[in-house]
């Protein structure tokens, strides 16, 4: 949602025009929400047709900010490392990684692979093109994907193969 000032301005305003005086548990929500995420202001109205659209219209000019910030705190994906780097720096036995936010993420280009100690390696490296996207959190890994191991909860093609099309194929030596 990118809005312009002015046209979040007078979503602002209408919202408030609708508000009535809200019930107890609508200001505790609110004040859990101004507190949590600074979306609201003390004056904003509480009622229940117009707290969310409030939320959307202050996220509108939040969203703006968080274009601004180029890597966040967020999850970083197969590049997080589950190591934390906040009270050492990260492992060496990690390779090329950084620390981000108190976590261990790999660098850009690079995502981590469970097997062993775990490392990061280049995704476009024989390692790196063994990953399925598949998943074996309850069960193991799907037969359609070829020949593959359970690794850290992900499925992996075993050694000597990788994604092809799809499905883990035998690599030509």
């Amino acid at each position: 949602l990118h809005l312009s000032s002015q046209a979040a301005s007078f979503q602002l305003g209408m919202a408030k025009r609708r508000c009535q005086r809200p019930p107890v548990w609508k200001a505790l929500l609110v004040a859990v929400l101004q507190t949590a995420t600074g979306n609201l202001n003390a004056d904003d109205c509480l009622d229940a047709d117009s707290s969310l659209e409030l939320v959307q219209v202050r996220a509108g000019y939040k969203n703006v900010e968080l274009q601004q910030v180029e890597d966040g705190s967020e999850w970083q994906g197969v590049r997080e490392t589950g190591t934390t780097c906040m009270f050492h720096n990260c492992p060496t036995r990690l390779g090329e990684v950084e620390c981000h936010h108190w976590r261990c993420v790999c660098h850009k280009g690079f995502r981590y692979y469970p097997v062993g100690d775990g490392t990061c390696v280049a995704e476009e490296s024989p390692q790196g093109r063994q990953f399925t996207n598949g998943t074996c959190f309850i069960s193991s890994c799907p037969r359609k994907l070829g020949f593959t191991r359970c690794v850290g909860h992900e499925c992996l093609c075993l050694d000597g193969h990788e994604v092809q099309g799809g499905v883990c194929a035998k690599v030509p030596r």
